[in-house]
């Protein structure tokens, strides 16, 4: 048995670009018995097409801390697809991309090649006037659950750029 997913991207690449970086608590991970507000997970990346438009370049990477010091950790090798867009209703940008990664999870020695990845990325305006938001998908690993628009995480530093208009 197993399981499958098709993907087919549409974009326009004329928008040109998404980058950022942060970090926010990894959900359910606080014990409020000892104080420990959770696992802080670090992220950066940036996602672009080439000049003919033809093919993403770019890197994710994600680093999930945990209370013991040991981490989960995500790294992009390889990218597929990146969408970018915007909502006409709020001022907001959004991008999702995707690819393989190597993933390390906490008590693996080393990491593992070849697992796909999908993320999801919310600019919500300027800083100060809105707060970013944030979603992976590892497969076979690290998730923070689907939908992405209804479990990205809000960052608690950082920001994240998606061209966009502001209203």
């Amino acid at each position: 048995t197993g399981a499958g997913e098709d993907v087919f991207v549409i974009y326009d690449p004329s928008l040109g670009f998404t980058t950022g970086g942060g970090w926010f608590y990894w959900p359910d991970t606080a014990r409020a018995a000892n104080g420990y507000p959770g696992d802080k997970t670090n992220f950066g990346f940036t996602m672009k097409y080439n000049k003919k438009a033809t093919n993403i370049k770019g890197s994710l990477l994600l680093i999930r801390h945990m209370a013991d010091d040991s981490i989960y950790r995500v790294k992009s090798n390889a990218l597929y697809g990146l969408a970018l867009g915007e909502d006409p209703n709020k001022p907001m940008g959004w991008a999702s991309f995707s690819g393989k990664c190597t993933y390390k999870e906490w008590d693996w020695a080393d990491p593992i090649g070849n697992h796909e990845f999908l993320a999801y990325v919310e600019d919500l305006n300027e800083p100060g006037t809105g707060i970013d938001r944030f979603w992976i998908e590892v497969i076979d690993g690290l998730t923070l659950g689907r939908p992405a628009e209804k479990n990205a995480i809000e960052i608690r530093g950082g920001n994240l750029v998606v061209p966009h208009r502001a209203k």
